[in-house]
């Protein structure tokens, strides 16, 4: 008889997959949003300074925005690997207990 079961299995990656949307949800609402400021447009009737001053703001408005882009995939890729380094502790470990029940078998 195997120990490791699996309808067990299916069972918890079925519950895993029903719980993640909550868990994303959850996981979402602790990101800060980007502490750009939107910049103003001054209209067609702004003076020369105006749009200058527009075009420069727009600028700083698109560096932030790709620095904000930027640090968050950072952080996801570090906890995409670091789930990829969990799964694999996890694989790793089952096929070892596994193996371990075969050779308690014989």
């Amino acid at each position: 008889m195997r120990l490791v079961r699996p309808a067990l299995v299916a069972t918890l990656a079925a519950a895993l997959c029903a719980a993640a949307p909550a868990l994303a949800q959850d996981a979402n609402a602790n990101i800060a949003k980007p502490a750009c400021t939107k910049p103003q447009f001054p209209g067609r009737l702004a003076s020369e300074a105006q749009k200058k001053s527009f075009n420069k703001d727009v600028e700083t408005y698109a560096q932030c925005i790709k620095k904000y882009v930027s640090d968050q995939q950072k952080l996801a890729d570090d906890h995409i690997k670091a789930a990829n380094a969990a799964a694999a502790d996890y694989n790793n470990a089952v096929k070892e207990l596994q193996s371990e029940i075969d050779k308690a078998k014989e």
